[in-house]
Formats: structure tokens, C-alpha cells, sequence
């Protein structure tokens, strides 16, 4: 069977969506040590007679939320963040716990296969499955109306 231009671009998303769901408890972890990093830094009480001083906000919650928005890092680990969120949400609770057990947790499909009581051919299925919807969220460019 020949692959059409249309199964390598599948392909390619296919990839790309299982690499987001291996990189996401990084990623979210990342976001949230970044977060603390950028409080500390703006709780300092430096920054509040030197800011007062040069028209910087004085409030350390001002600087904290005026520092997330400027920050380039934090806002790209946001939109991955929360894009990843809003398509795991999506998948029930079967294709959740399939993708947590595969691509956080490092099981195998059959392994898998034992955790949720499902054949290896089904857990197979319900991934390619799950992988397609997180690919709606992750890719909406990309997706044909028929």
C-alpha cells in the first residue's frame, strides 16, 4: 500500500503529537518553576525603592504580573501548557489514562494493555485515537472539514 502525501503529513503530526505529550509534564513543570523564579525575583524589596524611584510598579504583585507578560519564555509555555490542557481535558478517561501510562509513565502497549484491562490491540487503537483528538487542539490549521 503506497502512503499518500496526506498519511505523511498524518505522519508528521502523529510524531509531533506524541513528542508535545512526552514533553508536557516537563514543560508544565518548567512553567511553574519559572513562575516561582520570576515571584522571587519581583518580591525583592530592591526592586520597590529602586522601582518607586524610575516609575517601575512599586507592588510586588504589579511587577509579578507585568513581568509574566513580558517575558517571551513564559508566554510560549503557557500557549503549550494550556493547549495541552484543553485537548487532554477532551479525551475521556480510558484514552487518559492510556496516554499518562505510554508517555509519562514509560509502559509499554502491553503493559498498558494490563493496567486497563484491554487488549494490546485496543489500547493500540484507543492511543491512535487519543493522538488524533489532542491533534485537533494541537493542529487546527491542519484539520479538513469534509
Amino acid at each position: 500500500m503506497k502512503n499518500s502525501v496526506s498519511d505523511l503529513i498524518l505522519c508528521d503530526e502523529y510524531k509531533a503529537v506524541e513528542r508535545a505529550l512526552r514533553e508536557y509534564p516537563v514543560k508544565r513543570a518548567e512553567l511553574l518553576a519559572l513562575k516561582k523564579y520570576i515571584a522571587a525575583l519581583c518580591s525583592c524589596s530592591i526592586l520597590s525603592e529602586v522601582g518607586a524611584s524610575v516609575g517601575v510598579p512599586s507592588s510586588p504583585e504589579e511587577r509579578f504580573l507585568e513581568a509574566l507578560e513580558r517575558d517571551p519564555e513564559y508566554r510560549r509555555l503557557v500557549r503549550f501548557v494550556e493547549t495541552m490542557e484543553t485537548a487532554l481535558n477532551r479525551l475521556d478517561e480510558v484514552e487518559l489514562t492510556i496516554v499518562k501510562c505510554i508517555y509519562w509513565r514509560g509502559y509499554s502497549l502491553r503493559e498498558t494493555a494490563k493496567k486497563v484491562n484491554y487488549s494490546h490491540e485496543g489500547v493500540n487503537l484507543i492511543r491512535k485515537r487519543a493522538i488524533s483528538c489532542i491533534a485537533l487542539d494541537l493542529y487546527p490549521e491542519n484539520m479538513c472539514i469534509s
